[in-house]
This record gives structure tokens, C-alpha cells and sequence, in this order.
């Protein structure tokens, strides 16, 4: 109730400047077909022509960008303990997002949500839509190594890409999130993959960034490599970002996949709550 009341206040706030934002929206299409650019770094440029998230009935709503980064490298077809690969069980988590008691359907709305799965390169399995469009029938599928350090560069320079965009359309937007899985190896080994792809970046960071890390698997069981079987959650901090890394160290795949939709679900609902406290217009 309140929560729905917060938004309605704030939709009919925002609906004073939709006759300003649909011009603005005109003009970015007429640019875009004319050959010109609204981007000043041609290097963020990108055509939103189709772009769904676009729609006029979203602009009075706030945009909160997501984006879900999965391992798709060959490790990932071993057994996560119930015989079915771990990256069949991560398709089902992702594909029922959508389903989920645990988002309303306004939450549905604000969300931008872009999938990336990465082995040898990284590829766009999703490109931007909004949540309330998914429509869970990804397909994902596992072979090769693992390009991490490749896969969270590129989902960086996509959430900023989503900031160039709103911004030029006057839309009011929430910091981003990106959720890592990966098996990659323990938190320590992850963590070090991600700071030596960004020693050499020199920028600022609003991102939220969650890593889930897995286990390994072998026959179905777990391969404990170094004697540190037990689940947990650690901050730590990779040059460039203004907030340290959460990294989740799940104790299983069985119960841990599933438990990350929730601690996605709740992310996502915390963040879109935060316009009680005034920080919808934060920078990233």
C-alpha cells in the first residue's frame, strides 16, 4: 500500500513534464534516422530506434537497469548435485524472474533488464527490455573458457551506455546492478580477475556489483579445493568502483540458485524503495 502509494505520487509528478520528455523522445528517433548522434562520446553511441524501453507510458516511471552476467564456460555443464548441469539450473532461475511473487508488477515496470553469457567472449543473450517483457524462454548453452574479466567490462560499459541514454531523454534513473555467477574459482580468485581487468581504467564507478560464486562440481559432487567449504558474504573493493564488490560464496547450486533469485528479487525492490528517501536522481 505504501508503497504503491509513493509511486502514484511521484507518477503524477513526473506526468507535469511528459509533453517535454515526448519531444525530446521525438527528437532523439528524427536524430537517429537523420545520421546525427545525441551521444557526445561516439564511442557510447547506440541506435535505440526499437529501443522497448522507450515506450512513452514508461517515461514517467523511474528506470532502474540490470544487468545479469552467467558463466557459460565448460565447467558449467557439470552436475550441480541433483543431475541437472549448473548452467540448466541457472537458465530456470533466470527464466522464472519474471514469475515472481516478490516483485510487483510496478517493479516489473521500472526495471531495464539486459542478460549476457560469457566463455571464450561474451554475448548478448538479452538485449534491453523491460522486466514486464520478459518473457523466460532463454536458452543458454556451455563450452570453452571463461572470459570474466571481458564479461563485467562489458556489462559496465552497457549500464553506462543506459545512463548516456535516459539522460538524454530527461528520464530519472536509479544506480544499476550487475549480478555475476560464475565457478571460476573461490571469492579470492574471482576478486582477483576483476581488479586486474580494471587496474588500467581510469573513471568512477556507480555501479552495484554482486558476484555469486559456485562450487565446483564433480560427479555431482563437491570439489573442495581448499578447505573453505563454507558459504558466506564478503565486501571488497575493485579500483574504479565507488562501492565495494559484494561477493556471495554459495555453499551449494542446489539451494544456493534458487536463494539467489531471492537476494536478486530483494536487491531490485530495495532499490526502487529508495525513492522514499529522495535518491531517485542518484549518479553512477
Amino acid at each position: 500500500m505504501h508503497r504503491s502509494l509513493t509511486r502514484q505520487v511521484y507518477s503524477a509528478t513526473m506526468k507535469i513534464r511528459n509533453v517535454f520528455v515526448s519531444v525530446v523522445a521525438v527528437l532523439l528517433q528524427i536524430t537517429i534516422k537523420t545520421g546525427g548522434s545525441i551521444m557526445t562520446n561516439s564511442d557510447r553511441s547506440i541506435d535505440n530506434s526499437n529501443d522497448p524501453t522507450l515506450r512513452p507510458d514508461f517515461f514517467d516511471l523511474i528506470r532502474l537497469p540490470i544487468v545479469i552476467c552467467v558463466d557459460a564456460s565448460g565447467s558449467m555443464l557439470a552436475d550441480g548435485g541433483n543431475g541437472v548441469p549448473m548452467i540448466k539450473m541457472l537458465e530456470d532461475m533466470i527464466n522464472s524472474i519474471i514469475d515472481s511473487s516478490e516483485l510487483d508488477d510496478d517493479e516489473k515496470d521500472a526495471v531495464d533488464i539486459c542478460i549476457l553469457k560469457f566463455d571464450e567472449t561474451v554475448n548478448t543473450v538479452v538485449d534491453w527490455i523491460p522486466l514486464c517483457h520478459f518473457k523466460n524462454k532463454i536458452s543458454l548453452e556451455a563450452y570453452g573458457s571463461t572470459s570474466l574479466g571481458e564479461a563485467l567490462l562489458t556489462a559496465v560499459e552497457n549500464v553506462h551506455k543506459r545512463k548516456y541514454l535516459y539522460n538524454s531523454c530527461g528520464l530519472n534513473i536509479i544506480r544499476p546492478q550487475i549480478f555475476v555467477f560464475t565457478d571460476a574459482g573461490d571469492i579470492d580468485v574471482v576478486y582477483e580477475k576483476f581488479q586486474s581487468s580494471f587496474n588500467d581504467v581510469d573513471h568512477s564507478f556507480y555501479t552495484k556489483v554482486t558476484v555469486f560464486t559456485l562450487p565446483m562440481y564433480c560427479n555431482g559432487e563437491i570439489v573442495d579445493l581448499n578447505g573453505e567449504m563454507n558459504a558466506g558474504i564478503h565486501k571488497k573493493t575493485v579500483k574504479g568502483f565507488k562501492d565495494p564488490f559484494t561477493f556471495i560464496k554459495l555453499k551449494d547450486c542446489v539451494n544456493g540458485i534458487p536463494a539467489s533469485l531471492k537476494i536478486i528479487t530483494d536487491s531490485i525492490h530495495s532499490r526502487l524503495c529508495a525513492i522514499d528517501h529522495d535518491v531517485i536522481q542518484e549518479k553512477f
